[in-house]
């Protein structure tokens, strides 16, 4: 494993804490990501991804814990935002301005700031430069947040619920240039979304963050191969083993249904001996993520 100091570590946070007033939204969150990793984070609303997010964007202080971003800590100097590319979940822009001046304004603040890339780009997304932002539908606030997250060539994107409230055609576009910037950059990407199943495909890891911690994190292409619903009768007087990375999701008056989220689990169920017949079936990626939350103490939004 990768040193947390080492120079393949895109993000390093460190019992990271804060509160609003008397309610704790973060309570200790601890976690590495690797360059060129996409991780996603999922939690229930009020969780704190929000939150999270714009402390590693250096636009929220912590009340303890620290963080880094390619080996830069929060300073309030802003540089973090230079390296850093953000979508928000609620992009918000100057209603006075065009979608080109918007961008023009952007330009300034980027030294890296790539305007061929943002041109493409407003093709690509069919966005019209004249278009006013007062009046303009979230579709296309969407599309230009991700214009002005990415045209500064950033190798890291933090992305908060970035297909939240799009329709399917530009959600869709949204989801295929984030592919196209992962296979050309090879960009590490840590997002937040509602309905984690549209990124599935995509992402290297989940972590869950319940309680304000992450609770759980686990790699998606082990997820994808062994996560299964074990269908079986219990045996005379016997009861279910509490296994850890499973749940019972069983009906009243039917047999035992248990969901198992790994390989390990897997094989402690099936030595606990319990069943008269044991049946395995797979799981769909969207069903597994549903009852991973709802195992770590979440619901799916």
């Amino acid at each position: 494993m990768i040193s947390a100091n080492g120079k393949d570590t895109a993000v390093i946070m460190r019992d990271i804490k804060k509160s609003f007033r008397e309610k704790k939204v973060l309570n200790g969150v601890t976690g590495t990501i690797q360059k060129g990793r996409v991780v996603g984070i999922m939690g229930r609303n009020g969780e704190g991804k929000t939150t999270l997010l714009k402390i590693l964007m250096d636009m929220l202080s912590p009340d303890s814990g620290t963080s880094e971003i390619l080996g830069h800590k929060p300073d309030g100097s802003g540089f973090i935002r230079q390296i850093a590319g953000y979508v928000p979940e609620t992009p918000v822009f100057h209603n006075f301005m065009k979608i080109s001046e918007v961008m023009d304004l952007r330009s300034r603040f980027f030294r890296n700031w790539d305007k061929e890339k943002a041109t493409e780009l407003t093709k690509q997304l069919e966005l019209n430069p004249d278009a006013q932002i007062k009046g303009s539908s979230k579709g296309m606030l969407g599309k230009l947040a991700w214009i002005c997250a990415v045209a500064h060539n950033p190798e890291i994107l933090l992305l908060d619920e970035p297909t939240a409230g799009l329709d399917a055609l530009v959600r869709d576009n949204v989801l295929r240039n984030l592919i196209e910037e992962l296979q050309n950059r090879g960009t590490t990407v840590l997002v937040t979304n509602h309905h984690m199943e549209e990124m599935a495909g995509i992402l290297d890891e989940l972590w869950i963050l319940s309680g304000g911690v992450i609770a759980g994190t686990y790699d998606m292409q082990k997820l994808r191969e062994e996560s299964c619903v074990v269908t079986g009768r219990l045996k005379q007087g016997k009861t279910l083993p509490r296994i850890p990375e499973t749940l019972d999701i069983s009906e009243k008056d039917m047999p035992s249904q248990i969901a198992v989220f790994n390989s390990v689990a897997l094989k402690e169920l099936a030595a606990s001996d319990v069943f008269e017949n044991m049946m395995q079936t797979p799981l769909q990626t969207d069903t597994t993520l549903k009852l991973l939350l709802k195992l770590k103490g979440g619901s799916h939004d």
